[in-house]
């Protein structure tokens, strides 16, 4: 009985060690968790400190720019777009120029000019605008009409349908590249 309760006390001293121990454990938990979220707290401050200084900057960015008249910015944009026009044309023209040699001395149209079934040179006015596919090939727009029927019109070169009716033709995309060359 006396051995008996000698191991009941050793017991019982064991068991408050390890609830000190488990009570300054928790402790220290406790203590880092609140460092940590304060640490995370701090770190979110500083975050929105140099947010808030960002933003202030570009507002500042932003009121300098506007600071510059808008109408000396137009006219400087008109005049670069009067120019890049006049670039634009001249370099067409000299490309135009340039096929219109090269087709006299071959004797014929380069075949993207003309249409690759009706064999018609292409051109602005309807009949013989050119069409673009969903396949991506170029026909005029009459013998597109032709082709037409009431699922679409069938590509005669790789047989891939584009669906649109007949009346929704003019729809199609014109193929501007090969009319300006």
């Amino acid at each position: 009985m006396e051995h008996r309760r000698v191991v009941m006390e050793e017991l019982m001293d064991k068991i408050n060690v390890l609830r000190r121990e488990f009570g300054d454990t928790n402790a220290r938990l406790t203590e880092d968790v609140e460092f940590a979220t304060n640490k995370n707290i701090k770190l979110e401050r500083e975050k929105k400190g140099r947010i808030l200084e960002i933003m202030r900057k570009d507002q500042k960015i932003l009121r300098l720019q506007t600071s510059v008249s808008d109408e000396k910015i137009e006219k400087f944009i008109e005049k670069e777009h009067k120019k890049t026009d006049v670039l634009h044309k001249s370099i067409m023209e000299a490309h135009k120029e340039i096929l219109i040699r090269q087709e006299e001395q071959d004797g014929e149209l380069k075949p993207w000019r003309k249409c690759r079934i009706c064999f018609e040179e292409y051109e602005e006015e309807l009949e013989h605008s050119p069409r673009v596919l969903e396949c991506g090939h170029t026909v005029c727009y009459r013998c597109l009409w032709k082709m037409a029927d009431p699922d679409g019109v069938l590509c005669p070169f790789d047989r891939i349908t584009t669906i649109c009716r007949k009346r929704n033709l003019r729809l199609l995309l014109k193929n501007f590249a090969v009319l300006q060359m």
